[in-house]
């Protein structure tokens, strides 16, 4: 789904640019892609669990 919005948007509307920081969206990704799967976020509350993960 993430590939799917990256491919869809021009590369200006993926990079963030501030006084102090720059962020390439596209490189960010393809950067968590290159270490493999692993979890992003997991949320354990009441014997619920919520996981958000990159494979």
């Amino acid at each position: 789904m993430v590939e799917l919005f990256l491919s869809a948007c021009d590369d200006e509307d993926l990079q963030i640019h501030d006084d102090d920081l720059d962020i390439d969206i596209k490189q960010i990704f393809k950067e968590l892609k290159k270490a493999g799967p692993m979890a992003l976020i997991e949320i354990r509350e009441k014997g619920e669990v919520v996981k958000i993960w990159l494979e």
